[in-house]
């Protein structure tokens, strides 16, 4: 079976993350489950956590 995982974050800057995702799913998908993390380009959220982004913009008003 393929997996499927797209995440909004750029997955080269937030390796942990990507990692943490890979051991959850190991643990919950059956043996031998591929899973494909895509993540969104690097320049998207200009080096910060789209949530740390967001909270910039939102401090900034």
């Amino acid at each position: 079976m393929k997996s499927w995982h797209q995440s909004s974050v750029d997955l080269d800057n937030y390796p942990l993350y990507r990692q943490s995702m890979q051991r959850h799913y190991d643990a919950v998908l059956p043996a031998g489950t591929e899973v494909h993390f895509t993540g969104v380009p690097v320049s998207t959220w200009a080096g910060l956590s789209p949530s740390s982004r967001w909270l910039n913009l939102k401090l900034r008003r």
